[in-house]
């Protein structure tokens, strides 16, 4: 296969295949796909939550991530062919994460977005765009990816060894080409495992969700109107979504709703919530959602800052609530969320 690109004149410059193990480093091919996850599969999405996630026995995995029905995905990179231990080292990574409860993804997450109150389960959600009567039973099954520039014979029959034992690994392959002006181009491919397209109902009523009554029972009687005053700012009862022991203010735009801000109690069925009882922005939804939202957010990040209530967790500002708490500062905040609302409407949604 030869690629070019064609100059406003109509003339060719060629892309030409390299090897990439001489130009980049392995984190690169790390780095770029963490930021790009949808290019390592064909027509599926990864939330990845890890990189370099030290094991039990000290080694690291490359990238962790979970699939849309929950399932952890050990991510393998090599630049270069795949040495014969590849496999022997990703099915060590994947006896790993099998012992790794819900608590344990989740802080492999926070420890990843430095986001201590960081929510597995929204995060999933949000991701993947599941209904709110959907949720993930994570990590019931480990799958295996391996990624490199040739997936040597060796590799591919002990990978389809595996498959037959109904091991979940898959095999991608990359091409690496570069321009004579220095402009990179990187192909994928999956060469064994492509997944069959499959049912991707997702278990239900597994995680227990609060509800209104629930969750101003749950915070300090005294913090009790700043909750009361968020949850009024919803247009319609729809746009508060409700999890395991919080809940997070949307708006609606074109149909789809997007994050404004959490409101968290003291406590979960889990044990503490960090940050106890708090109202956190979710700038990283807004930006992932919305259509040039990186000025926006730097605005509202510095007037959250200049409410003296807020401080950064950190990609978000969180406003840890303590008695007492005036009128005047709810108003202030209320009216805040209310104009960053009004711009994420303006703004419309992402391509």
């Amino acid at each position: 296969m030869r690629l070019f690109t064609v100059s406003g004149d109509g003339k060719f410059d060629e892309y030409k295949e390299q090897n990439f193990k001489k130009r980049h480093p392995e984190k690169d091919l790390e780095s770029w796909l963490e930021d790009n996850p949808d290019a390592i599969l064909d027509g599926e999405r990864l939330l990845i939550i890890g990189r370099q996630v030290r094991t039990s026995l000290g080694k690291l995995v490359d990238l962790l991530a979970v699939d849309r029905t929950g399932n952890t995905v050990v991510l393998e990179f090599k630049r270069d062919k795949t040495p014969r231990e590849t496999l022997a080292q990703a099915l060590e990574y994947a006896a790993f994460c099998e012992t790794l409860d819900y608590e344990q993804l989740e802080q492999v997450l926070r420890s990843s977005t430095g986001e201590e109150a960081a929510t597995l389960s929204e995060e999933h959600r949000a991701f993947f765009s599941l209904a709110e009567d959907e949720a993930a039973s994570f990590n019931k099954e480990q799958r295996i990816i391996i990624v490199a520039q040739e997936i040597t014979p060796e590799i591919r029959e002990t990978a389809m060894f595996l498959r037959q034992k109904r091991l979940a690994v898959t095999c991608v392959e990359f091409r690496y080409f570069q321009s004579a002006s220095r402009e990179e181009v990187l192909a994928t491919e999956t060469v064994l495992g492509k997944e069959p397209t499959r049912d991707t109902t997702i278990v239900t009523g597994s995680l227990p969700r609060t509800d209104e009554t629930k969750f101003l029972g749950s915070v300090d009687k005294p913090l009790r109107a700043v909750f009361k005053a968020i949850l009024a700012l919803a247009d319609s009862p729809d746009l508060i979504h409700w999890g395991q022991s919080g809940f997070s203010l949307n708006v609606d735009i074109d149909g789809k709703h997007v994050n404004l801000c959490w409101g968290l109690p003291r406590s979960s069925p889990r044990g503490p919530v960090p940050g106890g009882q708090s109202v956190r922005t979710t700038f990283r939804e807004i930006e992932r959602n919305v259509s040039d939202a990186s000025e926006l957010i730097a605005s509202f990040k510095e007037r959250f800052r200049e409410t003296g209530l807020f401080v950064p967790a950190g990609n978000e500002m969180r406003w840890r609530l303590q008695e007492p708490i005036a009128d005047e500062q709810i108003g202030e905040v209320t009216n805040l969320l209310l104009d960053l609302a009004q711009h994420v409407r303006e703004r419309g949604l992402a391509e």
